[in-house]
């Protein structure tokens, strides 16, 4: 089967946010559970945490870019996923405005979450 952005056109941000507000609950509790038994989550979980999160943004952007028909560099993708932080809130900027930017930092928000969750048990466990 092919996929192609055609297929996705109703794949729209709410659906996207679903998704990564999905994947960010999954991870936090993970993490939260590993705080409350007193364990330490590896590395390798971050760096999966990281990868799958960098995976989502990166083809949700190359979906909408098709479908707003937002003329970039083919290798603009590419670089959503190495420096997300900075490519996101651009695209987003340029394709919404400055309510994009504002939904840059919602997803900012959601990629810290279960480093903050995970301190706040943390510290609740150690009162």
């Amino acid at each position: 089967m092919v996929v192609t952005p055609l297929n996705f056109r109703g794949a729209s941000l709410s659906t996207f946010l679903i998704l990564l507000s999905v994947l960010t609950a999954i991870f936090a509790f993970g993490r939260v559970v590993l705080v409350f038994h007193g364990l330490v989550a590896e590395p390798e979980t971050w760096l999966l945490w990281s990868f799958s999160f960098r995976l989502m943004v990166m083809f949700w952007v190359y979906i909408d870019r098709q479908f707003r028909s937002l003329k970039l560099p083919f290798e603009f993708d590419t670089f959503v996923f190495f420096v997300w932080p900075v490519a996101l809130p651009y695209y987003l900027y340029r394709s919404r405005g400055w309510q994009g930017l504002l939904l840059a930092a919602s997803i900012g928000g959601l990629y810290i979450t279960p480093s903050v969750t995970a301190r706040i048990a943390q510290i609740t466990l150690t009162r």
